[in-house]
């Protein structure tokens, strides 16, 4: 439960009131914005005439006249609701401003990086460079209201800023794929410009670097500025979890496969050496990217509680399996498509494209999760009692059995299909050989992750750390932060009462240094200027 100084904001009509005027806030502002997208685009124009120029200008024309005065009536409204009604206390305007304004940066972002883009190549782009003003300058209104003292949501406080890193991060790791994969495609390629598609290859090069910047830059900007790389609110942690554990491992992965599989048939001899050259080349500077991102991110999750270090493994070792038991369905089914002589194409491409995956994805499993010391689970092992883990085996294990569930009924109408003679089927190895080899590789994913969850002792249960098992808290000024350390350091639920009078902010030090002598299970406990009193509640 997150509490404000001002108190929980009122439910019932109140949270219907809400709903109605962000989403009304939101249709009016994207009504706007495409109004004023279209006028600037036939300003970009430089007086070019075309056919719909009278149908675009009027379009545009009415968007702008209709939603902008519309728009600023329910923003004046939703602006004096703030304090009315405490609405910044409520979760939807978070929600509200994040997803909005997280969905205008995206939008701004890949529109002005896409025009700058077609300049560095020699071409306008009215269209583009309207799109990610408008978007942009949204996205900036609504990262002022995120920050402004009479806008600032009191719940939710890392969100917005936590989104703009994720989406800052891929750009960036997109663009540094793509200049990597420039820089390596002219070194492996004999005239030095064969695979980049012409001589002015730093074209490609610079629009690729574009990329690069525009999404370090947003990135550098919330993570150091914003302060997310300090955070330790909850959904902070998880978007460090997702960029180090998810994104960067899965691109490290991913790059090297392919990679590996590049190389195995520019040795081998099939396939297209121009075309594999191309992809070892992305393929590397996908590894190296990931990589790059991977070590960056050690040192915050080293400083964050060791939990993330363990939820980041957990996520990794994820990738990894998924990668190794989709390269194990790919090899079983190339081995059933080699003995079928009505296969079109060369099955080598299939069986070396799931070896690949199968090698680096089991490689990095074993280095990950550590299956040695798995089975059975070492008494008083933190990271074997912890938490999360048994969390994971229990979803890896479901969705396993789930799609080992769904591929055995595809086999089952695939072998019905041949018998009968549908007359579109083909035999009944070529029908079943794909679902077979994921039914293969799912079946032994959820059998061993059932086993090492069988073996895998429960976390134990702790008893309170301390008798007082409610806090009742009056004090003015009250942050989420203050109460997640009430909760973590007691272990007690806590309900704040906002005082009519002004208090004076508390100090978690002082509460928990007076919680001390308490016996009682319900507290309550009173903020004031000459300290902090306990008062045992009866129950």
């Amino acid at each position: 439960m997150s509490v404000t100084a001002q108190g929980r904001a009122p439910g019932g009509i109140h949270t219907l009131r809400r709903v109605i005027m962000l989403a009304l806030l939101a249709i009016l502002v994207s009504v706007a914005a495409s109004g004023i997208t279209g006028l600037l685009h036939l300003v970009f124009e430089n007086g070019r005439v075309i056919e719909d120029t009278g149908a675009r200008l009027a379009q545009a024309i009415a968007s702008v006249v209709i939603a902008v005065p519309l728009g600023a009536v329910v923003y004046w409204l939703t602006r004096r609701w703030l304090p009315t009604f405490n609405d910044r206390g409520s979760v939807l305007w978070p929600v509200y401003l994040a997803a909005f304004g997280t969905t205008a940066l995206l939008i701004g972002l890949f529109a002005l990086i896409s025009a700058a883009a077609d300049g560095i190549a020699g071409r306008w782009s009215p269209s583009s460079l309207a799109l990610g003003l408008v978007w942009t300058a949204i996205w900036a209104w609504h990262a002022w209201m995120w920050h402004s003292p009479s806008h600032a949501p009191r719940r939710l406080p890392d969100v917005a800023p936590a989104l703009a890193t994720l989406v800052g991060i891929c750009f960036a790791i997109a663009g540094g794929i793509g200049v990597l994969s420039v820089l390596f495609s002219t070194a492996l390629s004999a005239t030095g410009s064969t695979l980049v598609g012409a001589e002015r290859w730093w074209i490609p090069l610079l629009q690729q670097l574009a990329w690069l910047l525009a999404g370090a830059l947003v990135w550098l900007w919330h993570w150091s500025r914003r302060g997310v790389s300090r955070s330790s609110a909850p959904f902070a942690r998880f978007v460090l979890v997702i960029i180090a554990g998810l994104i960067a491992v899965g691109t490290t992965l991913g790059g090297l496969a392919s990679a590996a599989y590049s190389m195995a048939a520019l040795l081998l001899g099939f396939g297209d050496a121009g075309s594999l050259l191309e992809q070892l080349a992305t393929s590397v500077a996908a590894a190296s990217v990931g990589a790059l991102v991977w070590a960056g991110h050690r040192a915050p999750v080293r400083r964050a509680p060791v939990a993330v270090a363990w939820s980041v493994r957990l996520v990794a070792s994820g990738v990894a399996l998924i990668a190794a038991a989709s390269g194990l369905g790919v090899v079983v089914n190339a081995l059933l498509a080699s003995v079928v002589e009505t296969v079109a194409g060369d099955s080598r491409s299939l069986l070396f494209g799931g070896l690949s995956a199968l090698v680096v994805g089991a490689v990095a499993w074993v280095v990950l999760w550590r299956p040695q010391d798995g089975i059975p689970a070492v008494p008083g092992d933190d990271w074997n009692s912890f938490g999360g883990r048994r969390a994971y085996l229990v979803v890896i294990f479901g969705a396993s059995a789930i799609t080992a569930v769904v591929t055995l009924l595809v086999i089952a109408y695939g072998v019905l299909e041949s018998i009968l003679g549908v007359p579109w089927s083909g035999g009944i190895v070529e029908s079943i050989r794909a679902p077979l080899g994921l039914l293969t590789a799912t079946a032994l994913v959820a059998i061993y992750h059932y086993l090492v969850w069988r073996r895998t002792p429960a976390a134990p249960s702790t008893d309170p750390r301390h008798p007082v098992t409610r806090i009742t808290l009056v004090a003015s000024g009250v942050t989420d932060a203050l109460v997640a350390t009430l909760r973590e350091q007691t272990g007690a639920s806590v309900t704040v009462w906002p005082p009519r009078d002004a208090l004076p902010a508390p100090d978690a030090t002082a509460i928990v240094r007076a919680l001390e002598t308490e016996t009682a299970p319900h507290v309550l406990v009173i903020a004031r200027a000459e300290g902090v009193e306990t008062i045992a509640l009866a129950e």
